[in-house]
């Protein structure tokens, strides 16, 4: 008499899959909470590195200064101390013009007041991203939100020290997501978006019309003034 082995679906326990989402919840949560505690509670509490250039050169442009004059070191050190900025060395080196003007609306405000307003809205630019993951991959939440927090190095830095990589991953997602949705037009508009963040290096993407299968490639773009 033959027998006939049972499918190994049947073999394995109900509660596994729940187990593992339990786990993977926890995990999520696990990432998230060490991402406010050791990168959000201290950016709130301080201007740290990067912050006070952005913050400083808006503060000049939206005052009347030419643009060029922020790329004058001694003279922007000089700015920074009669305004009272309480950061030992700034500059402009390593940013670009548009990086610099987008904090225009908050430079009338006090400089840790104004960070934490732009936190705000980093915070709203990380929510906006997962949201788009989400429409992209069709992934679970709990797994969108895992893969967002692994980057938990480069999330914390964005965070502390007030930088804008958040918005330039928004609206690279957001360009991914328009090209999904065979807006390769306005996907390519956003592309430019890199701009914000010089210094970040790696692979860029471009749009290329007329062609489905490789309407996006990728180019190696070299760091502003490095």
């Amino acid at each position: 008499m033959f027998t006939i082995d049972p499918p190994l679906d049947s073999l394995r326990s109900p509660t596994q899959p729940a187990l593992r989402a339990w786990i993977e919840r926890l995990l999520a949560a696990a990432l998230v909470l060490t991402f406010v505690v050791s990168g959000l509670l201290p950016a709130w509490k301080s201007l740290n590195t990067d912050f006070p250039n952005y913050y400083l050169a808006a503060k000049l442009f939206r005052s009347g200064y030419p643009f060029e004059r922020v790329y004058d070191w001694v003279w922007f050190q000089r700015q920074k101390d009669l305004l009272g900025i309480d950061q030992p060395i700034v500059g402009t080196v390593l940013l670009t013009p548009p990086s610099l003007v987008l904090l225009s609306p908050w430079s009338s405000l006090p400089p840790l007041r104004a960070k934490r307003q732009w936190l705000v809205v980093n915070v709203a630019f990380l929510l906006a991203t997962i949201l788009l993951l989400k429409l992209i991959t069709c992934l679970m939440w709990r797994h969108v939100v895992l893969l967002t927090f692994l980057a938990i190095a480069p999330l914390r830095n964005n965070f502390l020290f007030g930088q804008m990589h958040v918005l330039v991953l928004l609206l690279i997602a957001l360009a991914a997501y328009l090209y999904f949705r065979n807006r390769h037009f306005f996907s390519a508009q956003l592309l430019p978006a890199r701009q914000l963040s010089p210094r970040a290096e790696g692979p860029s993407i471009s749009a290329r019309h007329g062609s489905h299968d490789r309407a996006f490639h990728r180019t190696s773009n070299r760091p502003v003034h490095r």
